[in-house]
């Protein structure tokens, strides 16, 4: 029976609570996207209500007590009560289109008031708009004000238009939870360059005093203490050193790369022989260049962290009396330049290529200089490669050494 009391309004039949919950946890994730900028709810609210032949088309979000809209056509509507929405009785069944010909022949809206107050809408079509784990976080509604029937095709662009719809929320929350995480990223690293000075600053100090003290010691006890305390002593001062190259190490890992980008042009032989000088090289290490390009516009400084850190690995792991380094740059296309840098040294196993990237990642026990390496080196190159937007392999040359290839955008 049709009820006549004034304004009463039939709830939908109850959702669980467990599920109700979850399903306002879902909406919550969609409800910060900006859904302004780039997806046309507008248009599509105005395509439904076209395919429907229809005054109004809602697209609509449901939340614990409130309806409001992405988009709207036909009507200047900003939220409603959710026990006023039309549209809460479609979210009980998250796959069944509600469509309802004549209100007022329907128990649920005979008395409602927006069929029998101000609006005196006849008719009422809503689509679920439902996540793929089965929420409905919100409805497309079309409206009239006298009874209609849908034909099978309309109500099918109904639900096509609800899918599109859907899929445009989930690419941007999505986008949105990309840019939060990039957001985090970033707030991240901030926090780890600060942790990493100031680590480096309370441990270097220390080590430093460490390093003092041996010498010091060394050399006021030399005739007073053991062989055996000497050496101990020996050993103290190269564990101290040991420690502070693999604090600088970490350091300069995690800070390289951390800041922009800054080209200018440079003289490539000038340049690099004074990245030579700055490494360090024994004369018992030849090097030779072979330049295809005079000058070069990028990051000095990048690039000479890069350069710097290739040659002093391939000087501290050579095992031949006579070391041969190479550095090759040349342009390979357009918008590509290569840089090539072999030696003549043991090479490394093509099973542990993609290892010797990884930080702390350490081949060779020690150097020919008899010193522990701390695996920071190529890390701290792929790291600073990537960062000019290049990349960065390794294989065995013709000489049974390693040859580093680097490609870098121009």
């Amino acid at each position: 029976m049709i009820s006549n009391s004034p304004h009463h309004i039939v709830s939908p039949p109850p959702i669980p609570e467990e599920t109700e919950q979850a399903r306002l946890k879902t909406l919550k994730q969609y409800q910060n996207i900006n859904t302004e900028l780039e997806i046309p709810f507008d248009d599509i609210a105005e395509l439904a209500a076209e395919a429907c032949d229809v005054p109004i088309a809602l697209i609509t979000f449901i939340g614990e007590h409130t309806q409001w809209f992405l988009a709207k056509y036909g009507s200047d509507q900003q939220e409603v009560s959710r026990r006023e929405a039309f549209c809460d009785h479609v979210i009980v069944n998250p796959y069944k289109t509600l469509i309802v010909n004549d209100l007022l022949l329907d128990n649920r809206f005979v008395n409602h008031p927006q069929v029998v107050g101000g609006s005196k809408y006849r008719f009422y079509a809503g689509v679920p708009i439902t996540t793929q784990e089965g929420y409905t976080i919100g409805t497309l509604c079309v409206k009239d004000f006298k009874p209609k029937d849908l034909s099978k095709v309309q109500i099918k662009m109904l639900k096509i238009f609800a899918n599109q719809i859907m899929t445009q929320l989930e690419l941007s929350r999505k986008v949105f939870q990309l840019e939060k995480t990039h957001e985090q990223l970033e707030t991240a690293n901030k926090e780890l360059s600060r942790f990493a000075y100031v680590v480096a600053h309370d441990i270097r100090s220390p080590l430093k005093n460490i390093d003092q003290l041996t010498v010091f010691l060394e050399e006021e006890n030399r005739d007073k203490i053991s062989t055996e305390s000497m050496k101990m002593l020996g050993f103290i001062r190269k564990r101290s050193q040991d420690l502070n190259n693999l604090v600088s190490g970490i350091l300069e890992y995690s800070l390289s790369g951390k800041n922009s980008i800054q080209k200018e042009n440079i003289q490539l032989e000038e340049f690099i022989q004074k990245v030579i000088g700055f490494t360090g090289v024994p004369s018992s290490c030849k090097i030779s260049l072979n330049l295809e390009m005079k000058s070069w516009f990028t990051d000095v400084t990048l690039l000479h962290q890069i350069l710097q850190n290739l040659i002093s690995n391939a000087v501290k792991y050579n095992d031949k009396p006579q070391g041969m380094i190479e550095i090759g740059i040349k342009k390979i296309s357009e918008k590509l330049v290569e840089i090539r840098v072999s030696d003549n040294g043991p090479g490394i196993p093509e099973a542990i290529r993609e290892k010797v990237f990884e930080p702390f990642y350490a081949h060779h026990t020690t150097d020919r200089f008899g010193k522990k390496g701390n695996g920071i080196g190529l890390a701290t190159v792929k790291n600073l490669v990537e960062r000019m937007g290049g990349r960065i392999s390794l294989r065995n040359n013709s000489l049974g050494g390693s040859l580093f290839l680097i490609s870098i955008p121009i």
